[in-house]
């Protein structure tokens, strides 16, 4: 099933080009969002028109509304959400720095978003996304945002093929579970803003991934979806701008992820439920040879003791 996101400008031409669209194609939905083009939040207007007909179309969808911008719109330009299922508002770390501390500091930031969300939420789900590495558009931007010559676009960042992408997305996944967020949505699947580089790269001279190559974080998610029906656990670091995590359980079976936001090698000292077992730890090299065959390239060695050494930007299960 698809999660949908729908902007709407004039809603009654538009709802009935959709109807129409509908007719051809039925997709099986099951996440609906309903924006507006303009302002920058849902209206209660808008709601009023669309949502008759929109429950209609899509029966079996949770539909809800909010923002394509961020928190701060959607404080500002509150409405009623009486008749919807949930409240969304994306996130980046880059709104005003793009340094790699001020990334991992802005990782904090979605609990309190979270959590003020809720206080007008009326009991309605809190869904996050899309989040992305850097600022997909710019909201206070007059016209549109012209390309540079030589350069990459302003909305793509070359972190999205690192490790340190991949662990500030494992520290965003640790962030959302401790803040309870309902649903998360990262990313795109392919190119500069996904998960792998296309068949036909865009700009090969300047994201130098080979085509099809897979980045960090997809290794992460798949990790991750693998393990959905497990109990997922927060990890808290002394540290929390040099390390994250994640832990689940299933059953008998216990899981830690690490990543490293440090260029420097970082100790950890391992909690006692993972004093034992097998360990694999993935260098920027070994995961470069993953990216480019889908052969993990990792060490592994048993735990023996509480301490770890993780190289720089590494990553650990």
């Amino acid at each position: 099933p698809l999660e949908l996101a729908l902007f709407f400008e004039r809603t009654e031409v538009e709802l009935q080009e959709l109807a129409k669209a509908l007719e051809k194609v039925r997709p099986q939905v099951a996440i609906l969002h309903i924006f507006n083009t303009a302002p920058f939040t849902t209206t209660d207007q808008t709601l009023e028109k669309l949502l008759p007909d929109l429950r209609k179309l899509f029966p079996k969808a949770k539909i809800g509304a909010g923002t394509n911008a961020y928190f701060t719109h959607l404080n500002r330009e509150r409405f009623s959400v009486k008749e919807i299922d949930h409240l969304i508002f994306s996130v980046n770390p880059q709104v005003h720095a793009v340094d790699h501390a001020t990334m991992v500091e802005n990782l904090n930031t979605i609990q309190h978003s979270i959590s003020s969300t809720r206080e007008f939420a009326e009991g309605k789900n809190v869904h996050v996304g899309p989040i992305s590495l850097k600022m997909r558009w710019n909201p206070d931007a007059i016209g549109e945002i012209e390309p540079v010559e030589g350069e990459l676009p302003y909305n793509a960042d070359l972190r999205q093929m690192s490790m340190f992408g991949a662990a500030w997305t494992l520290g965003m996944i640790n962030q959302l579970i401790k803040a309870k967020a309902d649903r998360a949505t990262f990313f795109e699947t392919v190119g500069v803003r996904g998960l792998m580089q296309a068949e036909h790269p865009a700009y090969p001279d300047l994201f130098p991934a080979k085509p099809g190559q897979l980045y960090p974080v997809f290794w992460l998610f798949r990790q991750i979806l693998s393990n959905k029906t497990s109990a997922f656990r927060v990890v808290e670091a002394s540290d929390p701008l040099s390390l994250t995590g994640l832990a689940f359980e299933n059953g008998q079976n216990k899981t830690i992820l690490l990543g490293s936001f440090s260029r420097e090698e970082v100790e950890i000292m391992l909690p006692e439920e993972f004093q034992s077992g097998e360990l694999m730890i993935l260098t920027v090299e070994g995961m470069r040879k993953f990216g480019e065959s889908g052969k993990l390239n990792a060490i592994s060695k048993p735990v023996t003791g509480n301490l770890l050494l993780l190289p720089p930007f590494g990553l650990a299960k």
